[in-house]
């Protein structure tokens, strides 16, 4: 609300649109928060909160070319900007570069190494390289700095069942079920653990 009447008082305020959209963002309205992000770009090209959000934005909605593109932008402004790291390795990993997206996603956690999500992302991208020992103790170290880091619960599962760990699989991927009964990738990954342990 408070946003809204700054942008109602001065239009012209980037920050005000950039920060609505981190909002809008965070709680899912991704067309809302697409639209103030690019607005606050408009305004000010150089808003780094304003590319930074609209990159996730454009992630989380699929469109990775474009949001690799708004992360090359924000680092070419800001090269110590960790997230923009992060979010950028994980469009490279979706768009199937899982080289870049582990250089990206080193060079996140070297710069903010209590990065939960991104220690948990690159124990995906090691996972998906078939990498099963990396990928443990990445997803192990997201959980230390974050204990609710259920992506990192649920690969760190699917990393020891693919190693042949049932067990210790089932045991990681039953905790994400009991706390998100809808996690869908975890209850797939818990059934294949489940049949092969039999």
């Amino acid at each position: 609300a408070d946003c809204t009447e700054a942008i109602r008082r001065q239009p012209t305020l980037s920050d005000a649109y950039a920060v609505r959209g981190t909002i809008y963002r965070t709680q899912n309205k991704l067309d809302l928060a697409l639209a103030d992000c690019t607005r606050a770009l408009e305004l000010d090209p150089r808003c780094l909160q304003a590319l930074y959000n609209r990159a996730e934005v454009y992630r989380l909605r699929g469109e990775n070319a474009r949001a690799v593109s708004d992360c090359d932008t924000l680092l070419r402004y800001d090269p110590r900007y960790a997230w923009a790291y992060g979010t950028r390795g994980v469009a490279r990993r979706s768009l199937n570069d899982l080289s870049g997206a582990l250089l990206d996603l080193g060079e996140c956690l070297r710069l903010d190494p209590h990065y939960s999500w991104g220690w948990a992302a690159r124990g995906e991208t090691y996972r998906l390289l078939h990498d099963f020992d990396a990928a443990i103790t990445d997803c192990t170290e997201a959980l230390r700095l974050q204990s609710t880091n259920f992506a990192a619960l649920a690969t760190r599962g699917a990393a020891f069942r693919q190693k042949g760990d049932f067990a210790t699989a089932i045991e990681d991927l039953q905790q994400v079920i009991r706390q998100k009964p809808d996690y869908g990738w975890a209850r797939d990954q818990l059934e294949l653990a489940r049949k092969r342990q039999r």
